[in-house]
């Protein structure tokens, strides 16, 4: 069984280092291209996943 961690992508708060805390702030555009390049590595690397858990 393999488990990966994944953090979540920038965020433009992210960018300009103010804290988050529960906030939930959209992620910016380079954090969009960041999620998209990941989706695609894991689509090639590992196809068959099974459980994906995400906190909230």
């Amino acid at each position: 069984m393999k488990i990966l961690f994944v953090r979540h992508a920038e965020t433009d708060w992210n960018k300009a280092n103010r804290f988050q805390g529960i906030i939930d702030i959209d992620i910016s555009e380079h954090g969009q291209h960041q999620a998209n390049l990941l989706s695609e590595y894991l689509y090639k690397q590992i196809p068959s996943i099974n459980k994906i858990y995400t906190s909230l």
